[in-house]
């Protein structure tokens, strides 16, 4: 029953800790003039009668308001006493360090999910696979701060300064942040310090991790040899298009363009030297043949600085200039490196962070007081 309750607590606190900004719509609706509002007057005046003979709100439906605005009251008081009470209760030490039950419950909560799409749901068996899990992620987390500490890993205190603006504006007002701060037993100064050992880990990690990883290029060369006729870059067809707004006059429209196509001729074949009107924009675009097949087609026989003529596809008129035209070809090494690498790099990644796991916990002095977590 205890290691029920304790995952209860880890939603409950879920929800308090992670607060969320949400925006509502809301609609008025006009006043119609004129003779449909004289028309509607005499309902409106039989509405405010109805209105003024409806009795005041009872005492009695005022004493039930406030009785449940007091339970609401002791609701949240009783919530922020269980967090007061999660960020007491020590779980682990590491290197003399505690990690409270509130630390627990905040990675548990990140993990729990995975586990909530199984087939077997969070049954009793799973929460204690959940909290073991979670309580290993803040021991590699912690050591892993202690050794940024350690190396001498100091924050700007203006990168805190930022988080904590975007935390304040994220919540909307300086009040909504205080009792965020409150629901979550925090000061604003325990939030600095959650932002800076946020920021430590992130650091130490690329240090120790991800900067001492390095694919062996061999592999990806050996991937690219047997790869290679199937790495191929897409077409790039990019032009400079003059694209005639739909109008209703098909005739008027195709003579509007021929006579921008003289224009453009006049102007050695520079597009952007027209003075729009309102019947067409100029722009640079990227043509795909299955949203332009017309101009598409009009592309296979030109080459780049090209002009082409009128040129009618389905959602509209055209007039363009080539800018870039690459048929479809196969990657060279250099440019299918960046598709074959992360095949090894994130495996690798992944090696050296289980490796450094180990070597953090050399020598480390970890203690889990197993009876706390699950009371």
């Amino acid at each position: 029953m205890k290691k029920i309750w304790f995952f209860n607590m880890a939603i409950v606190l879920m929800v308090m800790i992670l607060p969320g900004c949400s925006s509502a719509l809301e609609t008025t609706e006009q006043e119609e003039q004129g003779a449909e509002a004289t028309a509607a007057a005499p309902a409106t005046v039989e509405a405010e009668t109805a209105s003024a003979e409806t009795p005041a709100t009872t005492p009695a439906v005022i004493e039930e308001e406030e009785t449940a605005s007091a339970e609401t009251a002791r609701q949240l008081e009783e919530e922020r006493a269980n967090v007061a009470k999660a960020r007491q209760l020590v779980v682990a030490r590491v290197n003399g360090r505690p990690l409270t039950m509130y630390d627990l419950i905040r990675a548990m909560n990140k993990i729990a999910p995975r586990y909530a799409k199984t087939e077997t749901g969070l049954t009793e068996e799973v929460n204690l696979l959940i909290r073991e899990e979670a309580l290993d992620r803040l021991i590699y987390e912690e050591l892993a701060i202690q050794e940024a500490v350690r190396q001498e890993i100091e924050i700007d205190p203006a990168r805190i300064d930022e988080v904590v603006v975007k935390v304040r504006e994220g919540l909307g007002s300086e009040e909504a942040f205080r009792e965020y701060l409150a629901n979550a037993a925090l000061t604003e100064e325990d939030l600095r310090e959650q932002i800076a050992r946020a920021h430590r880990f992130e650091i130490i990690s690329g240090r120790e991790i991800y900067a001492k990883v390095e694919v062996d290029q061999a592999l990806v060369q050996e991937a690219y040899e047997k790869e290679k006729d199937k790495l191929t870059l897409p077409e790039k067809y990019l032009i400079e298009d003059v694209f005639f707004l739909p109008a209703d006059d098909a005739a008027a429209a195709e003579n509007k363009a021929a006579e921008v196509l003289a224009k453009i001729k006049t102007n050695n074949n520079d597009v952007w030297k027209l003075v729009l009107d309102g019947s067409f924009i100029v722009r640079t675009i990227f043509i795909k043949e299955e949203r332009h097949p017309a101009v598409h087609a009009a592309m296979a026989s030109m080459e780049a600085g090209q002009l082409s003529g009128v040129v009618k596809d389905k959602d509209g008129l055209h007039i363009f200039k080539i800018k870039q035209k690459e048929p479809p070809r196969l990657m060279s090494f250099e440019e299918a490196k960046n598709v074959i690498e992360p095949r090894f790099r994130v495996p690798a990644q992944e090696a050296r962070q289980a490796e450094w796991r180990k070597e953090l916990l050399e020598g480390a002095k970890i203690e889990k007081m197993e009876e706390e977590a699950k009371d």
